[in-house]
């Protein structure tokens, strides 16, 4: 291989190597509030910067997956609320998963009442 074509794709490879690390795709931006959550006061918890083609999950600190509420097909990336009217938590920590492809991103909730 030349010179000239060993530099040119080793820039090209550098470059993308650089963009992947930097552009925001996945889930690392993902996050939940508010945290904690009073549920006499907030009638849900909100997840924002959920990138396309996601979803979340609640499980216990025991590993029991409580539910998974959102599955985010759409185009662009979104927000997605856990409303208690469909599952009233109790007070407890909770940890939540958000997935999309091969990432994972986890958090903590906590629930008082």
């Amino acid at each position: 291989m030349n010179s000239k074509r060993f530099f040119k794709t080793t820039i090209f490879l550098v470059l993308t190597f650089s963009l992947n690390i930097f552009c925001a795709t996945g889930v690392e931006n993902s996050y939940a509030l508010p945290v904690p959550c009073y549920v006499s006061k907030d009638n849900s918890i909100k997840f924002t910067d959920l990138p396309k083609e996601s979803k979340v999950e609640i499980y216990t600190l025991n590993g029991e997956k409580i539910l998974t509420f959102y599955e985010g097909n759409n185009n662009k990336n979104s927000q997605a609320e856990w409303k208690f009217s469909e599952y009233r938590p109790s007070s407890d920590v909770y940890i939540y998963i958000i997935k999309k492809d091969n990432e994972s991103k986890a958090g903590k909730l906590i629930v008082i009442k």
